[in-house]
């Protein structure tokens, strides 16, 4: 496979994983602390597959990118059962379910 331990590296779209999997094995490798450089090409393939109106390289708007991104993160958590939950910081409680995560985090509300 394209994968080497520790760095992410290109992938084909048959190693590739689900959006969110690709991010957190970025982070992961970024808050390891055991690389100066990190190169996200699986992330960006990633994108790519999961979000065509954005493959290529060219300019894009990103307030739609991070609006497309999150939607499609949020499908796929959505696939999570219900007990699976995921520990932040957050004012009004320590504790959310994952499917929940991203409407917890960016959806506003109305006072």
């Amino acid at each position: 496979g394209g994968r080497t331990r520790g760095m992410v590296t290109s992938v084909s779209e048959e190693e590739l994983g689900s959006l969110c999997e690709e991010i957190h094995r970025l982070m992961r490798v970024m808050w390891s602390g055991k690389w100066a450089v990190v190169t996200p090409h699986t992330v960006l393939t990633a994108i790519w597959h999961h979000i065509p109106t954005f493959r290529g390289y060219c300019q894009q708007d990103a307030q739609e990118f991070l609006c497309e991104l999150l939607d499609r993160l949020h499908s796929e958590l959505l696939q999570c059962p219900s007990e699976v939950t995921i520990n932040i910081s957050h004012p009004s409680r320590d504790i959310v379910a994952a499917r929940e995560i991203i409407p917890s985090l960016f959806q506003g509300t109305l006072s």
